[in-house]
């Protein structure tokens, strides 16, 4: 061979040797990496979750902040049993409450029996529960329209009995807190009267 064909064949047995040598360690970088797929959006946009999704899984639970509860609503029942636990100190039997300016279980003045326009004589139908529930009803509807309803929040219920103890703005003037926390003591869901 002349030198010019032995340089040949030795350029060409170390260009194979460098092909198979580059071959080998292609196979060990795969091997380590994963193949990268040919460019798709679609698939990119896959991609880009897949991280997110593991470092997610990796994740430790975290504690959470508490969760509000549900705000629970209340009917006019449930109001009427927290009113006539307070009002009545939770005695059963005869209901008359304890106080003189006022009769019956709800302790109903006769200012606010006649202002909710009830026709019977206020002496003696005050001490009947259905009477006195619907003089309440009554008295509500006039002066706690949106907040007395079929199904009323806290705030609605604490409206309408800071009205129902200290009159039309007794929302908004009356500083009984007291009463509003005995009452809300008893107020529940699950309670009628």
């Amino acid at each position: 061979m002349n030198q010019a064909t032995s340089s040949q064949a030795t350029q060409g047995q170390i260009s194979q040797g460098q092909q198979a040598q580059n071959q080998g360690s292609l196979k060990q970088q795969s091997q380590r990496q994963p193949q990268q797929q040919p460019s798709n959006p679609q698939h990119e946009q896959i991609e880009s979750h897949r991280p997110q999704r593991e470092q997610v899984k990796n994740q430790q639970p975290q504690s959470q902040p508490p969760r509000k509860e549900k705000s629970e609503t209340y009917t006019p029942g449930n109001f009427f049993y927290a009113l006539l636990q307070v009002e009545t100190n939770k005695r059963k039997g005869n209901r008359e409450s304890d106080f003189e300016e006022g009769k019956g279980p709800f302790n109903i003045r006769y200012e606010y029996w006649t202002e909710a326009g009830i026709p019977e004589d206020y002496k003696t139908r005050i001490l009947e529960l259905e009477k006195s529930k619907e003089c309440i009803r009554t008295w509500m509807n006039r002066h706690c329209k949106p907040e007395w309803s079929k199904t009323m929040s806290l705030e609605d219920c604490e409206t309408c009995v800071r009205k129902y103890r200290g009159g039309p703005k007794g929302n908004t003037v009356d500083p009984d807190n007291e009463y509003w926390i005995e009452f809300k003591e008893y107020l529940n869901p699950d309670k009628t009267c």
